[in-house]
């Protein structure tokens, strides 16, 4: 082992420790302070390198996911999600008909104008 014993993590303490960070569910990241304490000239290049170490942490565990939602924000038509008692759909609006003119009225030339 090392001479670092207090501030040094054994393989399987970081092993569980990434494990842990992966099983939490609300986590907010001071990307000033990563930038800081990992050397980065600003937040936005440590935001951009921890979101590809992010991805690739991600994508080894299907179940959990990202943070930010997805592009995907609901059921598409015709995609089955497992679901045995599928809520009915709604039916379409009708589209309105037009209405037929009434015939005009045949206007007679009044005869009597008093005025």
């Amino acid at each position: 082992m090392s001479d670092q014993k207090t501030s040094a993590l054994t393989a399987r303490e970081t092993e569980l420790a990434v494990l842990a960070w992966r099983a939490i569910k609300d986590v907010q990241i001071d990307y000033e302070k990563l930038a800081e304490v990992a050397g980065f000239k600003s937040a936005n290049s440590a935001r951009a390198c921890f979101g590809a170490t992010k991805k690739k942490l991600l994508a080894e565990n299907n179940t959990i996911s990202p943070a930010t939602p997805s592009g995907d924000r609901g059921k598409r038509a015709g995609v089955d999600h497992g679901n045995d008692n599928p809520t009915p759909t709604k039916k379409p609006r009708a589209s309105r008909t037009k209405k037929a003119q009434a015939p005009a009225k045949e206007l007679s030339p009044v005869d009597d104008l008093d005025v």
